[in-house]
């Protein structure tokens, strides 16, 4: 009987430590750069401007050179998240941060905050997540 409530106040512990992870399930695991989605939702935001105004121009013509330019990039980057890590690689190498959440307003984004106090926004899709970057979400695909 002792040994009943030990492995039951256990796994108690366990689930109360699994719910006070910094980081939403839909974040934590393997990601990598999604160049397609990422053009794809480009695309998508372009289709809001008229295709004669200088911005139209402008976004014609990131569209054409994109692809190319956020392979050179971003190519062969991934991203890994845990309960309170996050590990960025690209090129065979990589560094892992410590993350804290600093603001959540919707249940789909959120800031994080890294160790060396970077922020970066990030949000749920369709195929995996997203990071804000300037001027566009960059996009990654969950590897399974």
């Amino acid at each position: 009987m002792k040994l009943l409530l030990s492995g039951s106040l256990a796994a108690f512990v366990l689930i109360l430590l699994s719910g006070c992870s910094p980081t939403p399930g839909w974040l934590r695991g393997s990601f990598e750069v999604d160049i397609d989605a990422t053009m794809k939702a480009a695309d998508q935001d372009a289709g809001k401007a008229p295709d004669n105004s200088l911005l139209g121009v402008v976004q014609g013509l990131a569209r054409a050179i994109g692809p190319a330019a956020l392979a050179a990039k971003y190519g062969g980057a991934s991203v890994v998240f845990t309960g309170s890590d996050m590990m960025v690689m690209q090129g065979g190498s990589g560094d892992s941060v410590k993350i804290e959440i600093v603001d959540r307003t919707d249940p789909d984004v959120l800031v994080i905050k890294t160790s060396g106090g970077k922020l970066s926004t990030w949000k749920r899709t369709e195929t995996g997540i997203a990071r804000k970057e300037d001027s566009f979400w960059l996009h990654y695909k969950r590897v399974k």
